[in-house]
């Protein structure tokens, strides 16, 4: 409801006029304000930092002895001639003392003197308060307010050098006839300080877009009242025709279910009932049959025969309904895996054992390719040994006589591959999509002794276990793929 306010209030001349004003205003006042506060923070900055540098300077200036700074210069006349602090006692005693005050004063940078050479005509370090002299160093990019007050001393305004911004005073060191013999001069480092004030400012600047958001939500609630009315009334027509373009999608949807719901229960129904009349039939004709021969009739191998086609059919049925209870779990989801670690060459060889008369009868030549030192498999073992005994009855019904059906196990560092492969007539490429549904049966399959649900089965335990599954037909034969995760040991 809001955020459809905003928008009117935002669309509306007037309304958007009074806030941009305000915004522009907002604005223009707090960047006025930003700047003043910055500039007056790093004028009062500098003032009182330079003041109290000169105070440094001047004090300290006064307790060095300008006669012994001279001597000490003149006894040393090449660069880094002192290297130590210890190497010289008079530097050790100007060195002691510049020490003492740069530690009273917590200075973080060192206190140091320096020369003007008239023969070169360049300005030198003498002593100073670190640790390690820096010797007739020349001072290549001396400010010139230093050498133009040279005499007197002063303070030196922010300047910049390779080493970052800097504030600076000097005084002069005098001898006892009171001519300069040098200077002393004390820094602090400005770029910490303007640092903490940028972040000040930009903590302003995010305090300022804070009020500002505070002064438009005002506004907004001032203005509210303007539009209020005639927002609700279309907010609520907005609303009711949303609503009936809902409820007419979901109605629809729904609608749509149902039909799907329906032709599926119909198709269901009607599969079932043919799957389940036809072996019932078979079994109650022939059943008859043997029941009626009253007068022993027909001979002992006509009741034989007609009781082992009743068997057969009996156990179609059984089949027929096991497969559809089965897939009926496997489709609720209530279905909970039992995961263990087993070895799939073993399950395997389990499961061909009990085809072994079936691939005698057919002449099948069964191959096994099963790799070396094969890790053990996660899963539930008694579906995986359901979808292999699918995976091998569907093989071994569509193989030719004499025709092979081959097992291949591989594996990669994270899971197995298991294929099972058939001679014989190979399934339409067109119909490869489809062989996974339930009840689908591939145009080239003639065959009754089938229900059409294995393969369902099959895609249905695969998913349970997050697998992958897929039929593939290469140069007349057909192939179906499993992976499955393995154990690493």
């Amino acid at each position: 409801m809001n955020g459809i306010l905003n928008k009117e209030l935002l669309s509306n001349p007037r309304s958007r006029r009074i806030l941009l004003a305000t915004l522009i205003t907002f604005i223009a006042l707090s960047l006025y304000f930003t700047l003043f506060t910055y500039h007056t923070l790093i004028k009062n900055h500098q003032e009182s930092t330079l003041l109290r540098l000169m105070g440094i300077v001047n004090s300290t200036a006064l307790l060095i002895d300008g006669d012994l700074h001279t001597k000490l210069m003149s006894m040393y006349p090449h660069k880094d001639d002192i290297d130590s602090t210890g190497d010289d006692m008079y530097y050790g005693e100007i060195h002691s003392l510049l020490k003492k005050n740069e530690s009273a004063n917590m200075l973080k940078t060192p206190l140091y003197t320096i020369v003007y050479d008239s023969a070169m005509q360049v300005y030198e370090f003498g002593v100073s308060s670190a640790d390690k002299p820096y010797f007739r160093h020349i001072y290549k990019n001396i400010p010139s307010v230093l050498m133009i007050k040279y005499e007197e001393g002063g303070v030196i305004p922010p300047y910049k050098d390779e080493f970052g911004h800097w504030l600076s005073a000097f005084a002069p060191i005098r001898n006892k006839e009171g001519k300069t013999v040098a200077v002393l001069q004390a820094d602090e480092k400005y770029d910490s300080y303007i640092s903490m004030i940028s972040k000040s400012i930009l903590n302003n600047i995010v305090l300022s877009l804070i009020m500002l958001g505070g002064l438009f939500f005002v506004l907004l609630r001032i203005l509210h009242h303007i539009l209020s009315r005639e927002l609700k009334d279309k907010t609520a027509l907005h609303d009711a025709n949303e609503t009936n373009k809902n409820i007419s999608l979901q109605l629809s949807h729904s609608l749509d279910e149902l039909k799907k719901t329906d032709e599926f229960r119909k198709e269901m129904i009607a599969n079932f009932s043919h799957d389940l009349r036809t072996p019932l039939a078979s079994v109650s004709g022939y059943l008859e049959l043997v029941l009626n021969d009253e007068n022993h009739a027909l001979k002992k191998e006509d009741t034989h025969n007609y009781i082992k086609i009743a068997h057969s059919e009996a156990q179609r049925l059984k089949r027929l309904v096991s497969e559809l209870f089965d897939l009926s779990k496997l489709e609720s989801g209530n279905i909970k895996l039992n995961p263990e670690f087993f070895s799939m060459p073993e399950l395997v060889q389990d499961v061909l054992n009990k085809y072994e008369l079936a691939i005698k009868e057919k002449n099948i030549n069964l191959i096994t390719d099963f790799g070396r030192d094969c890790h053990l498999v996660q899963a539930d073992i008694g579906w995986i040994d359901r979808l292999l005994q699918n995976l091998l009855d569907n093989a071994i019904r569509h193989c030719n006589n004499h025709g092979f059906v081959k097992i291949t196990i591989d594996e990669d560092s994270r899971a197995q591959s298991i294929k099972v492969c058939n001679s014989g007539d190979p399934i339409p490429k067109a119909d490869l999509p489809h062989v996974f549904d339930r009840y689908f049966k591939s145009s080239n399959r003639t065959s009754q002794d089938t229900t059409g649900l294995g393969l369902a089965i099959v895609k249905k335990i695969i998913d349970l276990h997050l697998g992958e599954v897929r039929a593939e037909v290469n140069d007349g034969v057909t192939t179906f793929r499993f992976i499955l995760p393995i154990l690493n040991t």
